[in-house]
């Protein structure tokens, strides 16, 4: 689970070191301070890449004139991380990391030096395209990072000290959505949590039920089947609807006997395409933070994800985690 309860945990925060990093920064103090956790400030700085031209094509960088020309950056980054943890309450546990590297490497590598609960990045706040693709530290993590990733969008900051969060949590009653229950669980019970959206989108259309419904309708005209005279698409709706949130129901109960009597809880179904339902409920709700797993991606493993509600994720003034897969050896150890 994503239990973020004590110093014994940390909390990765990945920073850039520029304007954008104020309310990344001011969320992670405010959830590091709600849960006891510790904080890890991380920046990564430009790898080595120049390259010399040799007769038969690129050959290596020259490494060792780099680090003279280049060591500097580290030394300020350094500083500069140095002067943000002094800023930070004395309350909090902090430490500083800059590694040479991608952000995306750099950040995977400090959360697993400190087996970290979570790591925290941002998304920058003026960003037209619904389409989220490329080469995007958030997205590069989201898609291939082994920690749950926590995205928050520029200009939100999230307060996880004074005020109850709700939570929506999406899942597709396969094994990675339980994987992202778990994870929101074990969330939601770290935090002030006001009340949990359990959601599970249907990706049939209303125009496909209608039609299934019709057909359904004519072989009991025809003898076939025992004949209902009120069933209609309506009532098919409501029944699939209750009938699975008895499901949802069952699967938090499973994981956590005593969550949905402790904690406010509203198991929602819907019928349609599932990044639009989800972004309607994102917005129906005004939850603070939107929890999925891999299954809302697309082209595992690759930058592009495809099913998320694109502009839930990534406007104010909601964040979102993505729970990665389950590990083989938890897996097996489940079996």
């Amino acid at each position: 689970m994503l239990e973020l309860f004590s110093a014994d945990t940390s909390i990765v925060v990945g920073l850039s070191l520029t304007e954008h990093d104020e309310h990344v920064l001011q969320s992670a103090v405010s959830l590091a301070h709600r849960t006891g956790s510790q904080l890890i400030l991380t920046h990564a700085t430009h790898p080595y890449q120049n390259y010399s031209l040799a007769r038969e094509g690129f050959a290596l960088p020259y490494e060792e004139f780099e680090k003279d020309a280049y060591d500097q950056d580290i030394e300020d980054a350094q500083n500069r991380l140095e002067i943000i943890r002094d800023s930070l309450p004395s309350s909090l546990v902090t430490e500083i990391r800059v590694l040479r590297d991608y952000p995306e490497d750099a950040l995977e590598e400090v959360a697993q030096s400190c087996k970290a609960t979570l790591i925290i990045c941002g998304w920058p706040e003026a960003n037209p395209s619904k389409v989220l693709s490329g080469m995007s530290t958030a997205l590069s993590l989201m898609a291939h990072s082994r920690f749950p990733v926590m995205v928050i969008p520029g200009g939100t900051t999230i307060d996880f000290q004074h005020h109850p969060l709700t939570i929506l949590v999406a899942d597709d009653l396969k094994v990675d959505g339980r994987q992202a229950l778990r994870g929101a669980l074990g969330f939601c019970r770290s935090i002030d949590l006001d009340h949990i959206v359990h959601a599970y989108v249907n990706p049939m259309s209303y125009r496909e039920i209608n039609t299934m419904v019709e057909k359904i309708q004519v072989a009991m005209l025809e003898g076939r089947i025992p004949s209902d005279p009120a069933f209609n698409s309506q009532l098919y709706i409501e029944q699939t609807k209750g009938e699975l949130k008895q499901v949802l129901k069952q699967r938090i109960e499973c994981m956590d006997p005593g969550f949905i009597h402790e904690y406010k809880y509203r198991p929602s179904v819907r019928f349609g395409p599932i990044d639009e339902e989800l972004h309607r409920l994102t917005k129906e709700t005004k939850c603070q933070v939107l929890i999925f797993g891999k299954h809302h991606m697309v082209h595992r493993g690759r930058f592009q994800l495809g099913k998320i509600p694109y502009e839930a994720m990534v406007q104010s003034p909601m964040a979102t985690i993505v729970v990665p897969d389950p590990l083989p050896t938890r897996e097996a150890g489940a079996e």
